[in-house]
């Protein structure tokens, strides 16, 4: 068969693009396997007026990290806590070492809605953490007579992302200098009867990160929400 000189040109040029591809794509970990922080002993089990709850207490709570047994992380950590008053918190924490164009932490919103649940309420606000705050963002969803608010925040790198587009240019930032970032998702929420109480759990939400994170010493701290927070902005 006659190779004409244009198609040997085209086929010599995808070659070589891919060979470039391969040449520049970053295999350096920013956290070696093995060397990341351990959830379940990082996270303590009781702070403050908060302890675990024994499932026992939350049957009719489910808890979940969707996609924990994905390729994408690492570890993954669900806990159920009850505060002084009889509040249940639900908390699922899921952490990998890599996180690149394939492989990225899954955001709630994508994940509540393929387990049936729709999101009635969608908004970013920054929380406090000492003298700093940080990005989350909050979400009331249903599924059926359900409610779940949810207060979530994603982690690449030393940052937490202000949403998909900023996660997005986190993961090529990185890549671009020959690395591959760690990534992490802490999500909580609780249970309430009715959409109008969703402001209501997201302060019973703020109490149980304020008391965890100052809880913790400053290493565990930034592991969960960085080096870079916003500084109150």
């Amino acid at each position: 068969m006659k190779i004409s000189l244009r198609h040997l040109v085209v086929g010599m040029v995808m070659m070589a693009s891919a060979g470039a591809a391969a040449m520049l794509a970053p295999t350096r970990l920013a956290v070696q396997k093995g060397q990341e922080r351990n959830l379940a002993s990082l996270i303590p089990k009781q702070f403050g007026a908060w302890r675990e709850a024994p499932m026992v207490e939350v049957s009719q709570i489910s808890n979940t990290v969707p996609g924990a047994g994905d390729a994408i992380y690492d570890q993954t950590l669900m806990r159920n806590y009850i505060g002084p008053h009889g509040e249940f918190v639900m908390v699922a924490v899921a952490y990998g070492v890599r996180q690149n164009d394939q492989l990225k932490v899954h955001r709630p919103e994508v994940c509540y809605s393929a387990q049936g649940f729709q999101v009635m309420q969608s908004r970013s606000e920054a929380i406090h953490a000492g003298a700093s705050s940080f990005p989350v963002t909050r979400l009331v969803t249903r599924n059926g007579a359900r409610v779940e608010p949810v207060t979530y925040w994603i982690r690449i790198g030393d940052e937490v992302m202000r949403g998909g587009m900023h996660q997005r240019l986190a993961v090529i930032k990185a890549g671009l200098m020959g690395t591959i970032s760690d990534g992490l998702l802490f999500r909580v929420s609780t249970i309430v009867n009715s959409e109008s109480q969703g402001d209501q759990a997201f302060r019973i939400e703020d109490e149980f990160l304020a008391g965890l994170l100052g809880s913790m010493g400053q290493g565990n701290r930034n592991f969960l929400i960085g080096t870079k927070p916003e500084n109150g902005k």
